[in-house]
Parts: C-alpha cells; sequence; structure tokens
C-alpha cells in the first residue's frame, strides 16, 4: 500500500479588491537611465502583479518608464527632459487574481540641469556713441542672447570681457550697453567685446 502526502500552502481570500500606496521621487534631467523614481506598495489577501497603465494623456510616457511586476518599483528607460515635462504622472495599477485591480497615480518631478550654453542673437553688435550726453550715462544699445535651459538654468546674466575698457558698462540683467561719459567724434563707432553670458 502505498500512501500519498499533499501539502498545499494556501492564502484566505476575501474577496475585495487590491488596496495600493505609492510615493514619487525628484529626479535630476540628468540622471541616468535606469534609476528609480518612485515605488507602488500593494496590499491584498491574493497574489498581486504591478503594472503602469497607458492613456491618452500619458501614452507619450510609455517609452519612459517601467515598473517592476513583482515588486513595485518604477524605473526609467529612458532620459527625461525638464525642458519638456517639469513633472511626470503615471498610474500605477495593481491587480489580484481575481483580475481586480485598484489605481494610484505617481508623481515624478524632474530638476533642470544645466545643459545648454548661452548663444548671442549675433556675432557682433554695433552701436553709435553720442557726441554729448545730459546725464552721468546713457543706453546707446542692447546685446541678446539666448539660453534653452528653462527655469533659473536659463537666466542670463551679462558682463563685458574686457574690464579694461573705460567710459562703458553693460547692465548685467538685460544686456544694455551703457555711455558713462562723452566719447570724441574720431571714436564715435567702438566695438566692444561681450562675455558670453552666464
Amino acid at each position: 500500500v502505498t500512501f500519498f502526502l499533499l501539502l498545499v500552502s494556501g492564502y484566505k481570500d476575501d474577496g475585495n479588491p487590491p488596496s495600493v500606496t505609492q510615493n514619487g521621487r525628484k529626479l535630476s534631467e540628468s540622471a541616468e537611465v535606469g534609476s528609480t523614481v518612485g515605488k507602488c506598495t500593494g496590499s491584498s489577501t491574493s497574489p498581486i502583479r504591478y503594472s503602469l497603465s497607458w492613456d491618452s494623456t500619458n501614452k507619450e510616457y510609455k517609452s519612459v518608464f517601467t515598473i517592476d511586476k513583482e515588486s513595485g518599483v518604477i524605473t526609467t528607460t529612458n532620459h527625461l527632459d525638464y525642458e519638456e515635462h517639469e513633472a511626470y504622472l503615471l498610474t500605477c495599477t495593481v491587480t489580484n487574481i481575481h483580475g481586480q485591480a485598484t489605481d494610484a497615480t505617481v508623481t515624478v518631478d524632474v530638476e533642470g540641469a544645466n545643459e545648454f550654453a548661452p548663444e548671442f542673437a549675433k556675432s557682433v553688435f554695433s552701436f553709435d556713441a553720442f557726441d554729448h550726453i545730459d546725464s552721468e550715462q546713457k543706453v546707446i544699445g542692447k546685446v541678446e542672447a539666448t539660453d534653452a535651459d528653462r527655469g533659473n538654468d536659463g537666466i542670463l546674466q551679462f558682463s563685458l570681457a574686457d574690464d579694461s575698457v573705460t567710459g562703458w558698462t553693460i547692465k548685467r540683467s538685460t544686456g544694455e550697453i551703457i555711455q558713462l561719459k562723452q566719447q570724441n567724434k574720431d571714436r564715435k563707432r567702438r566695438s566692444l567685446d561681450d562675455e558670453a553670458p552666464s
């Protein structure tokens, strides 16, 4: 006579859908691909699986994030771009073996990085000085530049590259060239080298 002993490990299912909590984090756009950006934590009396759900509002993020179906950890599969998205809203779905599902929204905030150098609108700026000025200073022109970075990294500050130049200054925040004293007629047109804004 042969006896078989069958041991079955199981769970007590209460029939309710799973619950879920989530946490997202702030991550620099310069962070390496594969960085962790958040985690979903589900709770259920039956086994659960994690997934990210996509719709018309976030389907473009599908190529940027993935989730571990066992642990709920969310990581990047592509580089983040602060200039395109300052934050990403992801939908984490927890599903039990009965197909019951619960969603949670995970917010991933992106921190900008100083990626781009400032660029002048043109290579040479030329302005006419005044023969006489009634005040101590007068604006004679303005240099213009742009920076593709957003936020604080895109704020420009101007300065003159040649500190030995006298009679002129530049407004740090706007790029306005200011004449400080009367210039001789034979020096009516002058070229000032402007340092790339920082």
